[in-house]
């Protein structure tokens, strides 16, 4: 399913009324769906690599990063045991921060349910 709507992170997660609980923290739902466990989707775009931690915030590596003209296609790998893929796949508009910083990433926006229980 992500090859046919581009490329997408999908994350697990919880649904209520109004948002999914993910390893990024809530999330507001873009439709209703039922509640229980699924699956949504998170456009690269919606993810921001920032190195300052925060409550809805996990930490990751920087795997591998390409600048595409106007904006950088990074490669994340997130510490495992988060509840995350292997991999999360972000836009930006700025260079990935050099140095040994620590790394995290936040999401924002709204989340689309791909599936529901």
């Amino acid at each position: 399913m992500a090859s046919f709507l581009g490329e997408a992170n999908l994350l697990e997660g919880r649904l209520s009324a109004d948002c999914a609980d993910t390893a990024l923290g809530p999330l507001p739902l873009t439709s209703t769906a039922g509640t229980g466990p699924a699956t949504v989707l998170l456009r690269p775009h919606q993810l921001r690599l920032t190195t300052a931690a925060g409550p809805n915030t996990v930490r990751v590596s920087l795997r591998g990063q390409s600048f595409r003209g106007h904006d950088y296609r990074l490669e994340l790998t997130p510490t495992p045991g988060q509840g995350l893929p292997e991999q999360l796949i972000a836009y930006s508009h700025t260079a990935p921060p050099g140095g040994d910083a620590p790394l995290f990433v936040e999401a924002l926006g709204m989340v689309h349910p791909v599936t529901d229980a």
